[in-house]
């Protein structure tokens, strides 16, 4: 995922400067789609992977996507622990994060659990 060409950020959505700043969905199978994270923790776990907790808010889907569809989707949950991973990842660096294919070398499954995506990389498994 690459910021600026899979998704952007929409300041001009933000009213409230407490809040985390809206992202837009701009490509992909989730393309027109735009949120904001709410709550966001990461818990580590023993084995040395993390799991992240995270609360969103819709602003605007396509009419082809209702609401219900997408908080029921967990495809669409893992795909915003996705975007999350890697705006966590240019601030933990303190750089750019690695592109896509790093991203995905380094990222060996999430998971959905419960409230929760899991994400293993291939540092956590070894």
């Amino acid at each position: 995922m690459i910021i600026g060409e899979d998704f952007i950020f929409r300041d001009d959505l933000s009213k409230d400067k407490d809040k985390t700043v809206p992202i837009e969905l701009t490509s992909g199978p989730y393309k027109g789609v735009v949120y904001r994270y709410d709550i966001v923790k990461v818990k580590e776990q023993k084995d040395g992977s993390a799991l992240l907790f995270f609360e969103y808010q819709l602003y605007e889907r396509p009419k082809r996507m209702t609401e219900k569809k997408l908080r029921n989707d967990k495809k669409f949950t893992e795909y915003l622990g996705l975007v999350l991973n890697r705006l966590i990842l240019e601030v933990v660096d303190g750089e750019k994060a690695p592109e896509t294919e790093k991203i995905s070398d380094e990222i060996v499954s999430i998971q959905t659990v419960e409230d929760a995506v899991e994400v293993r990389t291939k540092e956590s498994q070894k």
